[in-house]
């Protein structure tokens, strides 16, 4: 399940306003589609660097067809945790 910058600004406003921790339900594994920097736009230069990628991003970017658009897929375990937002995952298949 790919989460692009659409997905992700809106996530970025409901973190912004909300005064406490958000839980986050996903049917299948999100992965972050965009660049170092539309995190660090959305969340702050913080988080931003401390962003960890996914061992198997070379995989994750061909089976989206974004192999020429980003060098790794950012871990979402890491985002979620880092910006305070408890996510599970829900695998269908």
């Amino acid at each position: 399940m790919a989460l692009l910058k659409p997905q992700l600004d809106v996530l970025a406003e409901v973190v912004r306003n909300k005064d406490r921790g958000l839980r986050m339900l996903s049917l299948g594994y999100p992965d972050l589609l965009v660049g170092k920097a539309v995190v660090e736009d959305l969340f702050g230069s913080e988080i931003a660097s401390q962003l960890l990628y996914r061992d198997d991003s070379a995989e994750i970017l061909a089976w989206h067809g974004f192999s020429e658009m980003f060098p790794a897929v950012i871990d979402s375990d890491h985002i979620f945790f880092a910006d305070r937002c408890k996510l599970r995952v829900h695998r269908y298949c």
